[in-house]
């Protein structure tokens, strides 16, 4: 409830500044952003004290909670996740500030109606596929390129890097904060513009996923369109990373975001079903031993469905078997 649009609302609704809030003038950035002419105009949004606001920002280290955790290719992430009262402003930010941003076309993360599987079936008919992935994405965008992309949302500077200091964290932007992924698309616009066009050069298509990058075409992609890339995103900040750079062509199974994309469609890799077509058999099998599952199940049934593919049906259907022998013996318990 906490991180909620609606708690948000509940404030405003219920604290001794809403007649202050209701009167605000209208705004004169892009339409459904609030006007702010200073910092403390966000405490009045809220409903909180200016106080709360300015020792957030004193105390910044102090509210968030930071832990690591370990990657599937190896390694450690570190996670910067913002407590409560940030968590709570940041929210306020993503909402009202930065969900009505337009994101363009060839963008899939973070993008609501937006999926990795868009992403994928963007590249459906491909022959050849280049996959490169940025180094470090968020940590890679820094405090004044957060502060620009609030000045191209129409805010004055000193508010735009207000803003910027309230969704930063050491100088960039920190992996675990709500307005982190859509700040990362606005600041990425340039890179972005810089591979469309050596896309174009090619005759490629391109798409992204995060720090996701993927090139197709019918035809060989040249071997210097990877320096070429290297290039653009230095300029603005970012590296690749080479471990994950990877060309796949007619005779490679071709992947994106984790699908393979093949001629006329795409699908969950044949290893992500054979385990799955495990997991349903003994669910069904075994329904009472694998109550603790249920969700898990549920999210891998539901997952199949969305990338479909050839094979899939026969799957669904016994998932939606195991599903519900499991539905069944859990009432039971």
């Amino acid at each position: 409830m906490i991180v909620h649009p609606a708690y948000l609302r509940f404030i405003e609704n219920t604290h001794e500044h809403t007649q202050i809030f209701a009167n605000l003038p209208p705004a004169d950035v892009p339409l459904h952003r609030p006007r702010l002419e200073s910092i403390n105009d966000i405490a009045v949004y809220l409903g909180v004290a200016p106080e709360m606001i300015r020792y957030i920002r004193r105390y910044k280290s102090k509210h968030y909670r930071s832990f690591e955790f370990t990657k599937r290719s190896g390694g450690k992430r570190q996670i910067d996740a913002p407590r409560t009262f940030l968590k709570v402003v940041q929210w306020w930010i993503l909402d009202t500030i930065l969900a009505h941003s337009d994101v363009a076309d060839h963008i899939f993360g973070f993008v609501r109606g937006r999926s990795f599987i868009d992403n994928a079936r963007a590249h459906v008919g491909a022959s050849h596929i280049l996959n490169v992935d940025i180094k470090d994405f968020f940590p890679s965008v820094r405090e004044p390129k957060v502060a620009e992309a609030f000045k191209s949302l129409g805010y004055e500077a000193q508010i735009a890097a207000h803003l910027a200091d309230l969704t930063t964290l050491n100088g960039t932007l920190p992996q675990g904060a709500p307005t982190s992924p859509a700040l990362a698309n606005l600041c990425f616009e340039r890179c972005d513009l810089a591979l469309l066009q050596i896309a174009a050069e090619f005759g490629l298509k391109y798409t992204r996923y995060a720090d996701d990058l993927t090139f197709s075409s019918r035809t060989r992609i040249p071997p210097e369109t990877v320096g070429m890339i290297s290039d653009a995103l230095r300029v603005q900040g970012f590296v690749l990373n080479p471990k994950k750079t990877a060309f796949m062509g007619p005779n490679d199974r071709r992947e994106v975001t984790g699908l393979v994309v093949g001629a006329e469609g795409v699908a969950l890799p044949r290893e992500t079903l054979n385990k799955a077509r495990g997991w349903f058999h003994t669910a069904e099998m075994s329904p009472n031993e694998h109550l603790a599952h249920i969700e898990r199940i549920r999210g891998t049934l539901e997952l199949i469905r969305q990338v479909g593919g050839r094979g899939s049906e026969p799957l669904v259907q016994q998932g939606e078997r195991a599903l519900a022998k499991l539905t069944a013996a859990a009432l039971l318990t």
